[in-house]
């Protein structure tokens, strides 16, 4: 049984973005942790904490834009 092509490319594409926000929101979560326990750590680790926090933020976005991008704004457009 086969399905749409987008369905194939879609999907995973769909379920790998909601994986992504989950795992945000646990990083999210550890790092307000991490801030709230150890705070005499160097400034150069709190520095490399944020650094990851934000770039997994950005990639998070850019993710979901993708996803709206293709699932949302073009749904039902067909390219013949």
């Amino acid at each position: 049984m086969r399905g749409a092509p987008a369905e194939a490319v879609l999907g995973p594409a769909l379920i790998g973005t909601l994986l992504n926000v989950f795992l945000f929101g646990t990083l999210a979560v550890q790092a307000y942790i991490y801030f709230t326990t150890y705070k005499k750590d160097p400034k150069w680790t709190k520095a490399l904490i944020v650094a990851l926090l934000l770039t997994d933020f950005f990639n998070t976005i850019c993710d979901t834009i993708g996803v709206y991008e293709y699932l949302i704004k073009h749904f039902g457009e067909l390219n013949d």
